[in-house]
């Protein structure tokens, strides 16, 4: 338990440098470039299923070198560990994103405001894993065309 508490501070605390320092959040790129609030919605979510996808592409390079640390070592730890990491992440996240939305009175973006922050934090989990794995890299940085493309 005390390991579990550990890794989603640290999580947090990883998170929310990462945040902390991007010059530009999903959300305001959205708005200046979509014509209305439906596309705001659309643009955050092509950037949420984006991000994504580049930690699901993150996860399956570590998850590899995982396995081929544990056949080396002849046990399964590192593969265990990640996987707990990993679900506590994303556990995390939601429940984090939740917050953020609640904070917000009904009408005034809250859900735009919890996929800014679920497309924050997955962005700055992947770039913590591309900080270790080369095949990682690059992923935290891709941002799909906020025309739609």
């Amino acid at each position: 338990m005390r390991v579990m508490h550990y890794l989603l501070w640290s999580t947090a605390l990883v998170c929310a440098g990462a945040v902390a320092l991007e010059p530009s959040s999903p959300l305001k790129e959205c708005y200046a470039t979509a014509a209305n609030r439906i596309e705001v919605s659309q643009c955050l979510e092509r950037q949420r299923d984006n991000a994504n996808a580049g930690m699901a592409r993150c996860v399956q390079a570590v998850l590899a070198q995982m396995q081929e640390l544990d056949a080396v070592r002849g046990r399964a730890l590192t593969v265990t560990s990640f996987d707990e990491a990993q679900k506590a992440f994303e556990a995390f996240r939601e429940r984090n994103c939740r917050w953020v939305a609640a904070r917000l009175e009904p009408g005034t973006g809250a859900g735009d405001a919890a996929l800014d922050c679920m497309i924050r934090m997955t962005r700055a989990r992947t770039a913590e894993f591309a900080a270790d794995v080369a095949d990682c890299r690059g992923a935290a940085e891709e941002r799909p065309g906020l025309d739609g493309k």
